[in-house]
């Protein structure tokens, strides 16, 4: 027990005195902790929200439907009449894509809205409100609605905050009332609105939409059996592969690893860097009688300290780094993230860092407390023997197996966890030996004048293979981040010129009268066409209502800008619009929703409130290239037909106006009509390329949050690179001095030295995405622009971020006084 304190109290001494080098290898270790945690526990966020259990991503024991119709009050009774069925929760619908708050004329796009019976609702899982509201009163009151927490953060929304929606033909822009914030839902999906059913029949102009219907019920099989043979779709829960969990379960702990494996190196350069400062010390110690496993001992327990030290920085970043992550993710996902800091991977993460700083340090260790303590005292070069060689080879081998095992417990494959680990080590020898060879090459190329930079190209032929690891660090960071910039940019570009300028219309008001002086006088002209409709029940000849077919809309002959009449079924084209009343126009994909056949002169019976009226089917119609404003889904039917079922003054009709305004006017038009207007909702070609860039930036935030692991990693490499260095030639560096070269120009050496590995590693990076681009464009065919100020930037960052960690570094051992140095070497 005296021993074992003795080694304490020595391990913690030395890790006092170790300053800036104990630092960074806490760094180091923290580093690839951060990234094992950080990128598994979101791994683990992302696995338990897209594989929910079987029956909450159904809704219940079976989920059934009508292919081709709505369900109706009867089909509904029928349900609840099977003696098999314990529960039925009906779902329902609203015709709307679009958001509005009242404060202001921009809208934001949602993905799901669901009428619900809020005392049914749901029948399996739980929606969690924050302040722990349950749904049934947050939904009691009239206009109520509940919205994702996800949204409500996007929108900066706080209950009690009023809103519209608005965007699809039929749907009422009336004001809703936020009552509830769903922090987590059944099926972890995220941008999604509960409206209770109430609601929903006045936002569809008094008509009840309910498309499905979910049941509970002991005897699945048997009501499923009974259903299909009446004609319904019945689907049961299943256990589905999801290919974004395995993307993302592979790919995120394996990068964890990696960076861990990174970490290690640099913890193993660090501890090269302590024992050659502390070679006299080691010396004395052998010379005093401590044997080799002494020496093992000491070290050992003070690289274990670092690495437990390093661990618990590691895993309290780890745990930031990893919500941080998550909020990003939310952005690009639809999905509700729910944080879980799971005791496994802290602890894991910890005992892994803790191991992998000494299996690292001991190959440092190994063959500094091997040698005579003549041999230390001289300083002569340290000789490899072969006893030392197989304990090195014995140590990388538990390191490759330790790695080896992580691997496997996290990707959950033992040949895939070996396998990640053998691919890496095997691609980053192979990359760092290619990196080599250009180094080689390159500071080889004859510079006339300018001493110091000869100086510091000459500094890096000798020591090539200790820059090639930072050299693979930036590079992957440099390139990674580069092509995610240049995509991402490029397809932002793309959004702006597709809804902004390609669309027929790319301004459409909800709720307007057209004819008005000042909607006139704002949007500097008349409107390119108008649209009144209504949510409508539409039923087949036989009676049964058609789904997905929900609303009537009346449109002259200007609205072809944006409903283009389409080829039929059977690829015939109708090229006329529609000419008689009692006309409609049907969507060409009818047949593909409804799984029943249309062809031109059938009939469907249409009813809006109590007025009904058979309309002939007289052709077919698609939406056109670009992004359209409003998504018409319903039948297309002239303005006087429409009338005679919906006349002026009817309740539930919906008047909308679209406007071709100059792409530079459309912002201060949209504004001003806005502010004329607080009634209508707006909806412009800039909000919806506002929207779709918010996706992209989401994303393009998240990406380059991930890939620049790689150039901290880079980072924290050049630095232990500098470090060494500066051991290894303090003699060298104290002559420089001695002969009249100032602490400034030696610095400026050593930085010099490390901003050219920069400078390599950033233009190799971006010629590699130039080199990206130019292929994606002739392979995928499309035009893709390189932008400058990017590849400038980057350049730039990695040129900075290896001088900046080399002047960190360096600053203060090269205003040691030459005379100090020498004496004491």
């Amino acid at each position: 027990m005296s021993t074992l304190a003795f080694y304490l109290r020595y391990a913690s001494r030395s890790l006092q005195r170790s300053g800036q080098r104990g630092l960074l290898a806490v760094a180091c270790v923290a580093f690839g902790v951060f990234s094992l945690v950080s990128l598994q526990l979101l791994a683990a966020s992302i696995h338990e929200a897209v594989l929910v259990p079987p029956r909450h991503n159904v809704g219940g024991d079976l989920s059934l439907s009508r292919e081709s119709s709505l369900l109706t009050p009867e089909d509904l009774a029928s349900l609840a009449a099977d003696p098999d069925v314990d529960a039925v929760d009906a779902i329902g619908t609203v015709n709307a894509r679009f958001i509005q708050t009242l404060e202001s004329s921009r809208v934001f796009l949602f993905n799901t809205i669901l009428a619900v019976d809020p005392e049914v609702f749901p029948l399996v899982g739980s929606v969690d409100l924050r302040g722990g509201q349950d749904l049934a009163s947050a939904l009691a009151a009239p206009n109520s609605i509940v919205i994702t927490s996800d949204l409500a953060s996007t929108l900066d929304m706080e209950v009690g905050d009023q809103f519209r929606l608005a965007g699809l033909a039929g749907s009422s822009p009336i004001p809703l009332t936020l009552s509830g914030i769903a922090e987590a839902m059944p099926n972890a999906k995220g941008s999604t609105l509960i409206v209770g059913r109430a609601t929903a029949r006045t936002l569809n102009g008094d008509v009840d939409i309910v498309t499905r219907a979910r049941v509970l019920t002991a005897a699945p099989d048997d009501v499923t059996n009974r259903f299909e043979a009446a004609g319904w779709t019945v689907v049961a829960p299943q256990v589905v592969e999801d290919d974004i969990d395995k993307l993302f379960g592979f790919a995120l702990p394996a990068a964890g690893l990696l960076g861990l494996l990174v970490g290690g190196i640099g913890v193993a350069n660090t501890l090269q860097v302590l024992l050659s400062r502390r070679r006299k010390e080691v010396a004395t110690l052998k010379t005093l009688g401590y044997r080799q496993r002494d020496l093992l001992a000491l070290f050992g327990i003070e690289t274990a300290m670092l690495g437990a030290v390093g661990g618990i920085v590691g895993i309290v970043t780890g745990i930031l780094g990893s919500l941080g992550l998550q909020s990003l993710m939310a952005g690009t996902m639809p999905f509700l993230l729910q944080f879980k800091a799971s005791p496994s991977v802290l602890v894991g993460g910890m005992m892994a860092g803790v191991v992998t700083a000494v299996l690292f340090g001991m190959i440092a260790i190994v063959r500094t407390s091997s040698v005579r303590p003549s041999t230390l005292l001289r300083e002569t070069p340290i000789q490899t023997t072969g006893r030392t060689r197989l304990a090195t080879i014995g140590l990388s081998v538990a390191l490759f197996g330790l790695f080896g095992v992580l691997g496997s417990a996290l990707v959950g494959s033992f040949l895939k966890g070996f396998g990640v680990i053998a691919g890496g080590i095997a691609g980053l020898v192979l990359f760092g030996a290619v990196m080599v060879v250009l180094l080689m090459a390159l500071v080889r190329v004859p510079i006339p004048g300018l001493p110091l930079l000869r100086m510091a190209m000459s500094n890096l032929r000798r020591q090539p293979i200790r820059a090639a690891a930072s050299l693979v660090a930036l590079f992957v960071g440099t390139y990674a981040i580069g092509v995610s910039s240049m995509g991402i940019k490029n397809a932002s570009e793309q959004v702006q010129i597709r809804t902004v300028e390609t669309t027929a219309a790319n301004l459409v008001a909800f709720g307007l009268q057209p004819d008005a002086p000042d909607v006139l006088r704002i949007a500097d002209g008349a409107p390119v066409w108008t649209d009144r409709s209504a949510d409508a029940q539409v039923f087949w000849p036989d009676g049964t209502p058609v789904a997905y077919v929900s609303s009537v809309s009346g449109r002259g002959a200007e609205a072809q800008a944006d409903v283009e009449v389409a080829a039929t079924p059977d690829g015939e084209r109708t090229a006329l619009w529609l000419t008689e009343p009692g006309q409609a126009l049907v969507p060409w994909r009818i047949e593909q929703m409804t799984d029943r056949e249309v062809a031109l002169g059938d009939t469907f019976v249409v009813q809006i409130g109590e007025a009904q009226a058979a309309l002939t089917v007289a052709g077919f119609y698609d939406l056109p290239n670009g992004v359209p404003l409003v998504r018409t889904n319903g039948l297309v039917v002239l303005p006087e037909t429409f009338d005679a079922l919906a006349p002026e003054g009817s309740a539930g009709v919906t008047q909308t106006v679209a406007f071709e305004v100059p792409p530079a006017r459309l912002e201060a038009v949209t504004t001003e009509l806005g502010e004329a207007f607080p009634d209508a909702v707006l909806v412009s070609g800039t909000d919806v390329a506002d929207m779709m860039n918010l996706l992209i930036n989401s994303l393009f935030t998240l990406v380059i949050a991930l890939t620049s692991l790689a150039l901290v990693a880079g980072t924290v490499l050049v630095a232990n690179g500098v470090g060494l260095a500066l051991v290894e030639r303090r003699r060298e560096l104290s002559v420089l001095k001695s002969i009249g070269y100032s602490a400034r120009q030696v610095l400026q050496t050593v930085v010099l030295e490390n901003a050219l590995l920069g400078l390599i590693a950033g233009a190799l990076g971006v010629g590699a995405t130039v080199l990206s681009m130019v292929l994606l464009s002739n392979g995928a065919d499309v035009e893709v622009t390189i932008y400058p100020s990017i590849v400038v930037i980057l350049v730039l960052v990695s040129i900075g971020l290896a001088a900046g960690s080399a002047l960190l570094v360096a600053w203060h051992p090269v205003r040691s006084r030459p005379l100090d140095v020498l004496r004491a070497a």
